[in-house]
């Protein structure tokens, strides 16, 4: 279950998704969090009376695309809401699966949609693979420099780290016959 985290004065409602909001901050990306809902007729069929309401984690107005924040791989309704979106708005949508500090986890990765449906997808393991350059530039199209990406995950990753846990070995219940 995912743990809400506050930063910067707003609760997300994942961990994942405020180690997002760290990244944009870093990069100085402006971001608006959860603050359009839309609501989308006929996802259940052509004759269902039931609207859908849809709520994508981020918008970064500057960059006119719309982040949604996954720790699994989106569904098939998540993917066509996503399309609904793009399509709607006219800008593209990207499905950010866990954190770039999940390489060697899956799912992790990249779905780019559009209002066609999906057009391209790569997994953190590519990023690693790569190091930056033109193609990470292309896949993080508010980015001003590879060298800065690094930066931003570097200290989104340092963020909320869960506590360790303790050491249970190391514990030890009093001893009764010492008490006094």
């Amino acid at each position: 279950m995912a743990a809400p985290t506050e930063f910067n004065g707003t609760t997300f409602r994942s961990r994942t998704e405020a180690r997002w909001a760290v990244f944009f901050s870093v990069l100085k990306v402006p971001y608006q969090y959860e603050a359009f809902s839309f609501h989308f007729p006929q996802l259940h069929g052509p004759n269902d009376p039931r609207v859908t309401r849809y709520t994508p984690d981020f918008y970064l107005p500057n960059a006119h695309l719309w982040i949604e924040i996954k720790g699994r791989e989106p569904t098939p309704k998540e993917i066509a809401l996503a399309k609904r979106l793009a399509k709607q708005t006219q800008e593209p949508v990207f499905i950010y699966i866990g954190f770039p500090q999940t390489k060697g986890r899956q799912p992790a990765g990249v779905i780019e949609v559009d209002a066609e449906g999906v057009r391209d997808s790569f997994d953190w393991n590519e990023v690693f693979e790569i190091g930056g350059g033109v193609a990470l530039l292309e896949w993080f199209p508010y980015l001003q420099s590879a060298e800065l990406f690094w930066r931003a995950v570097d200290m989104a990753t340092r963020a909320f780290r869960a506590p360790a846990p303790r050491n249970k070995a190391l514990w030890r219940k009093p001893d009764e016959s010492t008490r006094t």
